[in-house]
């Protein structure tokens, strides 16, 4: 279990080592790939032993700050901003690292954080470090990514078929042959793609049967004696008459279109400005949401609680591509987003128990609650009932389209139905 737990904390540094270099590079300090190397390895191997062997948090804390002050200082021969800026990345390293000592590494490093931060920064480090300068960073990131990528290919793997099984188990197994036979493949896969990108593989096929093509054309096609080819009589000059001034009638229409342009950008901004002012809440909310979840999940506060549990089963079937299915929810999407739609201050009441009918419908199908043609509304609302609204909110619902529908009196206000749906987005 340690064993894994160390194997799962350097590929985590792995992943981050761009990001210590990036900082480092902005340090001014000297052989500061050494220290990086050192910095990033090194806090997580200490992290998991702390981890281990040191259960209390208080301890950790605290054995972490003694170790960050004191290597900080003795890199930097004094504490300052570069220190401090060492010391607080350490801090976070270790403390991270600890977490791979109390849970399962597998959850605690899921395969799409590696996906979606370290091949991003080694693909930008690429670019950063192209001068001739940093050829010795060069080596250190083409070696990491090669490792990176190697094992990463494998996680993946592994948990693409976890989730395709049909076993229902909390431990789930995978066939022996299976396992085998994805191996191969990717081993072999990572040998062509290594063979493409470092050894110029491809680039030299497609040289020699150019080279080829060419020189078999040259042997084809007839020669014949060359012509002389006798030099072109120089035109003469055309004399230009002086350069016109431009008219009052152009100027005038260059001003108009400046001054049309600027409006337009102008209205443009504002307009902007509009939708980030209407959306700020809503987005706000979804950061914070967003925010919180990778908070928990990369320190594990959830105790006693997987995520895989969370996140519940998939079955092998659902995760097969379903083409007719992505074009039917493409044009749905589409369709909702280009149809044109009366606001709800304009709505009559009757309108809006009907638009807030449609609502529900559409809620109440993303719970797996489709509405059938041969149901009448009071069928699905009575079938449906405490699914998206509460049973309360339902049967006022009910109430008020059976008014809308089959009365002649009007409507009473249905803001309170509004404002409970609004909430479900």
């Amino acid at each position: 279990m340690m064993i894994k737990s160390m194997a799962f904390s350097i590929l985590e540094s792995l992943m981050l080592l761009p990001v210590v270099i990036w900082i480092y590079t902005l340090l001014p300090t000297d052989q500061f790939l050494a220290e990086s190397l050192l910095i990033t390895f090194g806090s997580y191997v200490l992290g998991v032993f702390l981890g281990w062997f040191i259960q209390k948090w208080f301890l950790r804390i605290l054995f972490t700050l003694i170790v960050m002050f004191g290597l900080s200082i003795y890199m930097f021969d004094s504490f300052g901003i570069e220190s401090m800026i060492i010391g607080i990345v350490m801090f976070s390293f270790i403390i991270r690292a600890t977490v791979y000592a109390n849970e399962n590494a597998r959850y605690t490093l899921p395969v799409m954080l590696i996906w979606a931060i370290g091949l991003p920064s080694y693909f930008l480090s690429y670019f950063f470090y192209m001068d001739s300068a940093y050829q010795s960073v060069q080596n250190v990131l083409n070696v990491s990514a090669i490792v990176l990528v190697f094992f990463l290919l494998f996680l993946t793997n592994a948990d693409h078929l976890k989730q395709a099984t049909l076993a229902k188990e909390q431990s789930q197994t995978v066939d022996q042959s299976i396992k085998r036979h994805n191996k191969f493949y990717i081993i072999l896969t990572f040998i062509v793609v290594l063979l493409i990108t470092r050894f110029n593989f491809v680039s030299a096929i497609i040289v020699g049967a150019l080279r080829g093509v060419f020189n078999l054309l040259s042997l084809i096609s007839p020669t014949g004696d060359d012509e002389g080819v006798g030099e072109m009589p120089a035109q003469p000059e055309l004399e230009l008459g002086e350069a016109q001034e431009p008219s009052m009638f152009a100027s005038f229409i260059d001003s108009l279109l400046r001054i049309v342009v600027g409006i337009a950008i102008v209205l443009f901004v504002l307009f902007l400005v509009y939708l980030f002012i209407k959306k700020a809440p809503r987005l706000s909310r979804r950061l914070f949401n967003f925010v919180n979840y990778w908070i928990k999940r990369l320190l594990r506060i959830k105790d006693g609680e997987s995520f895989q549990e969370t996140e519940g089963y998939r079955d092998e079937i659902e995760s097969v591509f379903n083409l007719e299915e992505s074009i039917k929810s493409t044009k749905e999407k589409l369709k909702k987003r280009f149809s044109r739609q009366v606001k709800w201050h304009d709505l009559s009441n009757r309108q809006k128990v009907r638009r807030l009918f449609i609502e529900y419908k559409g809620k109440a199908g993303k719970q797996g609650q489709t509405y059938h043609n041969h149901e009448t509304a009071n069928e699905y609302l009575l079938r449906t009932k405490g699914l998206v609204l509460t049973g309360d909110f339902t049967s006022e619902l009910l109430r008020l389209y059976n008014q809308a529908r089959y009365s002649s009196h009007d409507v009473e206000s249905v803001e309170a139905i509004y404002n409970q749906l609004k909430q479900l987005d």
